[in-house]
């Protein structure tokens, strides 16, 4: 069966999360203050993968991300941006 599930993400420039293996990134948002990624996965996979998870401000040093995928910008606090991208690393 598939689920969507939710998981945040730190306000930090790299991050790692484990996804379970298939799983389909959905979309970032801002719930509570906090990034949080949403994905599309089969709940009886058994093993995860690892993302690469990337977040930069507005005005920030971007380089480095070419091989990222862009997820979405999150606003923070009313008045922060944050931009979100996702490499899938295996």
């Amino acid at each position: 069966m598939k689920r969507i599930f939710k998981y945040p993400i730190p306000v930090a420039d790299h991050s790692r999360l484990e996804l379970p293996r298939g799983a389909r990134i959905l979309s970032v948002m801002n719930q509570r203050e906090e990034i949080v990624l949403y994905a599309l996965v089969e709940d009886s996979a058994y093993q995860n993968e690892a993302w690469e998870i990337e977040v930069r401000g507005t005005g920030h040093d971007a380089s480095g991300l070419t091989d990222h995928t862009f997820l979405g910008t999150v606003e923070m606090h009313g008045v922060l941006m944050f931009h979100v991208f996702v490499r899938g690393v295996g």
